[in-house]
C-alpha cells in the first residue's frame, strides 16, 4: 500500500503530478490529512484541506481527515464571528498561509477575498469534521483492490485508524 499522511498540512497540495500514472491510474491508496498541534501551530487553511479532498475523490483516493489542529473556523455559533476581527480572537488566514488581523485587505494580495476566519480553541475542540462530516476512510485489510503484494496487512480499530496487523517470521519467507 502507499500512501501519504499531509500532517501537518502546512499549504496547499496538488497531486497532479504525484498520483497518475500513464494508464491514469492512482498510485497512492490513501491520504491522511490534518492540522498543526501543540504550541505555536498555525492554522490549516479550510480551502487546502477541501482540495486534498476532492482530489482523492477524483482519483478514488481513500482520504482520512485526522483533524483541525489548534484551529476552527470562527462562526457566529462558537462566538468569533462578528466582521470585527479587532475585538475577538479569530485572526483573517489567507490561502497562502499568511495570517491577518484585524483587516483581511494585503495590499497588493489578490485572493484576500478567500481568507477565512480561524480561532485557536485546542486541538480537541477544533474536531474533525470538513464540511460537515468526517472523512474517516481507511483501508480494508481485505480489499485486494486497495493493497499491493508488498504492503503490510491492516486493519481498522475503534478509532478508526489503521495498524498493521502483527506478522509471523514465516509470513517474510
Amino acid at each position: 500500500m502507499r500512501f501519504l499522511s499531509i500532517e501537518p498540512m502546512l499549504g496547499p497540495i496538488n497531486l497532479d503530478r504525484i498520483y497518475l500514472d500513464l494508464s491514469h491510474t492512482a498510485w497512492i491508496d490513501w491520504v491522511i490529512c490534518g492540522g498543526e498541534s501543540g504550541h505555536g501551530a498555525p492554522p490549516m487553511h479550510p480551502d487546502w484541506a477541501r482540495a486534498l479532498r476532492d482530489q482523492c475523490a477524483a482519483a478514488g483516493v481513500l482520504f482520512l481527515f485526522k483533524q483541525w489542529g489548534e484551529w476552527e473556523i470562527a462562526t457566529v455559533e462558537n462566538g468569533h464571528y462578528d466582521g470585527d476581527m479587532a475585538r475577538n480572537n479569530a485572526h483573517w488566514v489567507h490561502l497562502d498561509g499568511v495570517m491577518a488581523k484585524p483587516s483581511l485587505l494585503r495590499p497588493g494580495y489578490p485572493h484576500a477575498d478567500m481568507a477565512y476566519g480561524m480561532v485557536k480553541v485546542g486541538k480537541k475542540a477544533s474536531g474533525r469534521l470538513l464540511d460537515g462530516r468526517t472523512h474517516n476512510q481507511c483501508p480494508e485489510r481485505d480489499d485486494p483492490t486497495r493493497c499491493r503484494p508488498w504492503s503490510l496487512p491492516l486493519r481498522a480499530t475503534r478509532a478508526s485508524r489503521c495498524i498493521p496487523e502483527p506478522q509471523s517470521q514465516k509470513d517474510h519467507l
